[in-house]
């Protein structure tokens, strides 16, 4: 298991999109993001695009079903980050409301969290069951300010702690800077 990390537009679906080609198996592509928008559907178009055409595609967040796919294949899972955004869309029903702090919302905050977690810790389970290699992309968002909003603190220490968890869990760890790769953990 790989875990790439780094800034946004730093390489790092670049280069976990290198290492699978040079794995040399058979690729599946997992797609974490949603065509909420036309802007990430042009995105999204573009990714599909530069990808080979003979890589197969699991689009999902969340369940993932890996029955249709051999277990041989390498999984690439792009990204970590959007995958956290989504979980916590579907589970935090009122956003208005959630970014007010008060006790009722930092318990939400922790439920969501433990949601989270469980999601990615049953995600790697079904990851290990394979013999397959495994890629995971994700964002290195705690290097910068502290976000002005609580949801947005929220997300960036929800998704600190996923890092923190994949990151254990991974057989090697890159962090991506400038197109540059550094290997951390090996």
């Amino acid at each position: 298991m790989i875990l790439i990390t780094g800034g946004a537009r730093s390489g790092k679906s670049t280069l976990a999109e290198k290492m699978a080609l040079d794995i040399g198996e058979k690729v599946t592509y997992i797609a974490t993001s949603l065509p909420i928008d036309e802007e990430m559907a042009m995105r999204i178009s573009i990714h599909k695009s530069k990808r080979p055409e003979n890589w197969g595609l699991l689009e999902a967040y969340r369940d993932f079903d890996f029955s249709k796919i051999d277990t041989e294949d390498t999984l690439l899972l792009d990204c970590v980050t959007i995958m956290v955004t989504n979980i916590l869309y579907d589970e935090v029903k009122d956003w208005v409301s959630f970014d007010h702090i008060n006790s009722v919302n930092i318990n939400i905050a922790g439920i969501v969290e433990n949601v989270v977690l469980v999601e990615f810790k049953t995600l790697i389970e079904k990851m290990r069951l394979r013999d397959g290699n495994c890629i995971l992309v994700t964002n290195e968002i705690g290097l910068g300010l502290v976000p002005e909003t609580f949801i947005n603190r929220v997300f960036r220490d929800i998704l600190g702690r996923v890092n923190q968890y994949l990151a254990s869990e991974a057989d090697e760890v890159h962090f991506c800077i400038s197109g540059i790769d550094l290997k951390i953990k090996d």
